[in-house]
């Protein structure tokens, strides 16, 4: 007669957030997430004993509440970010090639290629990831890539094409293009 320990299935929560919206959650641990237009974010309903994972689809700016005993983990579908506790905003659209992890403060570490390269980035750099391979890690103007949870769309030398992606998320509307040549028009504003 033997006893089989039963462990406990974890609960999920999912937030989507439409086109066209933003929205403000808090996690169990107390930490802060603004999600941007488009996104998804998944966490247990309660976190583990050894860390706290999340996995997000989208753009999100996370105040991280600090914990060093049970680190944070954010896990996107071609790299995942460390963190012990800090604000920083991550770009990670599963249909883009094109990520990115911008630090506020405190300190991060980006894992890509299945966690064989490791990179940590002080507070005003930006890590650009390409297709799950870091491509380059610059100082920034942090505000450049969190001016949208400030209800601001900031654009830095991007084609029409890649404008336009921004604009139908944040509207929710389809941009056409009449002139396939004008994709590549590059714009700042």
């Amino acid at each position: 007669h033997s006893l089989i320990e039963e462990k406990p299935q974890t609960l999920y929560t999912e937030i989507s957030v439409p086109a066209g919206q933003m929205t403000q959650i808090k996690l169990p641990d107390g930490s802060k997430v603004l999600l941007n237009s488009g996104s998804v974010l998944k966490y247990p309903t309660v976190f583990g004993t050894k860390s706290r994972d999340v996995s997000i689809d989208g753009e999100a700016f996370m105040e991280i509440a600090k914990n060093p005993e049970k680190p944070f983990r954010v896990t996107t579908n071609k790299f995942s970010v460390e963190v012990l506790g800090t604000t920083f905003n991550i770009t990670a659209y599963s249909n883009e090639n094109l990520s990115n992890v911008t630090l506020i403060e405190g300190s991060v570490k980006i894992s890509t290629d299945n966690n064989k390269n490791t990179q940590k980035i002080i507070p005003g750099q930006s890590a650009s990831i390409t297709d799950g391979n870091l491509t380059e890690i610059a100082e920034v103007n942090t505000q450049f890539y969190t001016s949208w949870k400030d209800g601001k769309i900031v654009f830095r030398k991007e084609t029409l094409e890649e404008i336009a992606k921004k604009l139908e998320r944040w509207y929710n509307v389809e941009i056409k293009f009449a002139d396939e040549d004008l994709k590549n028009e590059i714009f700042s504003g």
